[in-house]
């Protein structure tokens, strides 16, 4: 059985949607993250070009990979 990628995305919560608790703010990410498949990127709500990522930066610390270049790779976002 071939090993998967993980698929690392933000979530932006906001507005009419936003729940009350951080919890149900969390739900409601998840819940978009899974209508949007098979076609996350088009669900994508932010779409820039330089960026700092955050992420990347988590992965280089954890040790898990090394490539500098992980800093400048953008992340879906996902919005509700």
């Amino acid at each position: 059985m071939p090993m998967l990628a993980p698929r690392f995305w933000e979530a932006f919560v906001s507005g009419a949607s936003k729940g009350h608790r951080h919890d149900r703010d969390a739900q409601l990410a998840v819940d978009a993250f899974q209508s949007a498949i098979p076609n996350i990127d088009a669900a994508n709500k932010i779409h820039e070009l330089s960026v700092f990522s955050l992420i990347g930066a988590a992965i280089i610390r954890s040790g898990w990979l090394q490539d500098a270049q992980l800093l400048s790779v953008p992340c879906v976002v996902i919005g509700t």
